[in-house]
């Protein structure tokens, strides 16, 4: 294995890393899958099956939980099971698979009465699917478009309402960047804007998956990724999505020639889902799933094993085992293979400081976090010492495990523009 010479800060972007630049959240997009958001925001959806499916969900919960949220990836993982219960009988497949709910109730009948063309209720199921992937690469677009590859149009992050935030962003990277520092940042939004930003504060172009042979494809110039790099290339800045991107396409076909080859290929401009047509695959036999650009839903660990994005989560899991710091900003803990990487790495890299930035971890909901992240991480702390740490209200940062582990309850916007004033 190659020498790993510098130190190694490893940044994790979670969804409320992105709210400062106008990031769409979770619940944005929730409601715009559900016809909410009305006007030139206005979803490709017919919010009839979306709103089914949603009203099945919150009764099938409500029966066990007062405290019942349904989201976009809920909805998504729905969808999909559905697209393969019928992809079952219109292929007259053996697979046995599991579902959320028993489709001979009373809601195959109303799902099937919202379709009235020709269709198949499969190739409805494919069209449903495609359109809300393409209305939440519409709203992740509307807000990061001009952060694209193009000079004249990078330009446009630094308008007057980000001048100030971008210039807080490049002194954080500064401060915490040195001569011996690789930055090793991850995202799991669907975006390039953490891309942008710190080639922009580093001066220099970050080193992924998306500049190795080039060819022509759909609608453009389309790039083979280069997973060698992302595997083997330890000692440089880098930056992954490692829930896909907007700016990824789902290719069926091989480059080299016309056989069936399913894989992902970065292009310039978002993508459109389902313009390669229904893609569905196996990585194990009778377990099928549905092929998309942006990894959402129940079955982010079964997608995760797909190249580039295989390669990219080993990355990652290296980087938490080997890393200095590590900053876990706007994530809400709630992916499982995720947290494995970070659990790993609290029980096996002694020497690496975790920094979580997330307001959620305010002095009223610091205990009831605390006890969350327990859950998930049970060599964290001493419950013990929790209890006798919880009185550090109005302190900031809040410090447990001797400093290993540190607790900024802001905002990312408000931390930087902390760093920047006690500089």
């Amino acid at each position: 294995m190659e020498e790993l010479k510098n130190k190694r800060v490893v940044l994790l972007f979670g969804a409320g890393a992105a709210r400062p630049w106008g990031g769409p959240s979770t619940q944005d997009v929730t409601d715009l899958i559900l016809g909410r958001i009305e006007g030139d925001k206005a979803c490709h959806t017919d919010p009839k099956v979306i709103n089914l499916i949603y009203n099945f969900l919150y009764y099938k919960y409500s029966q066990s939980s007062s405290d019942v949220r349904i989201n976009f990836e809920d909805i998504i993982s729905v969808i999909e099971e559905l697209i393969l219960f019928y992809y079952k009988e219109e292929k007259g497949s053996n697979l046995i698979l599991p579902h959320f709910f028993d489709l001979k109730s009373d809601f195959r009948d109303d799902l099937e009465s919202c379709f009235s063309n020709e269709k198949s209720v499969f190739e409805n199921l494919i069209s449903t699917l495609n359109e809300v992937l393409l209305s939440i690469t519409d709203i992740v677009y509307r807000y990061s478009k001009w952060i694209l590859p193009k000079k004249e149009e990078i330009e446009s992050i630094k308008s007057k309402d980000r001048v100030s935030l971008n210039e807080l962003f490049n002194s954080w990277v500064l401060k915490i960047c040195s001569n011996n520092t690789v930055i090793r940042s991850y995202t799991l939004n669907y975006d390039r804007l953490f891309k942008i930003l710190l080639e922009d504060s580093l001066n220099k172009s970050l080193n992924n998956s998306e500049a190795n042979e080039v060819f022509e494809g759909l609608g453009g110039v389309l790039y083979e990724s280069n997973v060698k790099n992302i595997f083997f290339d330890r000692n440089c800045n880098c930056h992954f999505n490692l829930h896909g991107s907007i700016y990824w396409h789902v290719n069926k076909y091989s480059p080299l020639n016309s056989f069936e080859d399913h894989h992902f290929n970065f292009r310039e401009f978002p993508d459109v889902p389902g313009s390669s047509g229904p893609i569905i695959s196996e990585l194990e036999k009778g377990r099928p799933f549905v092929f998309s650009n942006i990894i959402a839903g129940y079955k982010k660990s079964q997608r995760s094993f797909i190249t580039p994005f295989k390669q990219m989560h080993a990355s990652f899991e290296m980087d938490c085992l080997n890393g200095d710091i590590s900053y876990i900003i706007g994530y809400s803990f709630s992916d499982s293979h995720i947290n494995a990487a970070i659990k790993t790495s609290i029980s096996h890299n002694k020497k690496m400081k975790l920094i979580i930035i997330d307001p959620s971890f305010k002095d009223e909901n610091l205990v009831s976090n605390m006890e969350f992240l327990l859950n998930i991480f049970p060599s964290l702390i001493d419950i013990k010492k929790l209890v006798n740490d919880s009185n550090k209200k109005g302190v900031i940062p809040k410090e447990f495990m001797e400093g290993r582990l540190i607790i900024y309850p802001l905002t990312f916007e408000d931390y930087l523009k902390f760093e920047n004033i006690i500089k």
